[in-house]
């Protein structure tokens, strides 16, 4: 014999489930990525004004961050931060131009990136798309 409220808690706890994991997803990446290493130095709550890059693709570390990136370029540096979903355990980044280091052009399949260093020593690896820098290097 069934207890009647089985489905209905099971109706409910099925998001709660689900969200949780996608938490505990998102917090894993920031770890493997090296989010979280570059957001003990350059972690902000600023809120940034520049050029505006919405829904981009890019790499931190061995982690792609497929079409889910915010980037703004500003006088004080590169803001990079996750659209809303993937927020968690992903602090919004101002890395200043001067941790900048190393950059080199790349190319995968069809779309050209550019991969740079981040802080000396190395922080991290973060791989953008060049539209990001030619945009930086040209006037406002």
């Amino acid at each position: 014999m069934q207890h009647p409220l089985i489905l209905p808690f099971l109706f409910v706890l099925t998001p709660l489930a689900f969200a949780a994991l996608w938490c505990a997803i998102c917090l894993l990446l920031s770890f493997f990525s090296g989010w979280r290493k570059l957001a003990l130095w350059y972690a902000t709550d600023h809120s940034p004004h520049g050029t505006a890059f919405r829904w981009q693709s890019g790499y931190v570390g061995p982690v792609a961050y497929r079409n889910c990136l915010n980037i703004r370029l500003a006088a004080e540096g590169l803001f990079l931060s996750p659209v809303w979903p993937f927020r968690p355990g992903h602090k919004t980044l101002l890395i200043p131009w001067s941790a900048i280091h190393d950059a080199e052009p790349r190319q995968v399949l069809w779309l050209q990136f550019t991969r740079f260093q981040v802080g000396v020593p190395t922080l991290a690896r973060i791989q953008l798309p060049t539209k990001v820098f030619d945009a930086r290097r040209s006037p406002a």
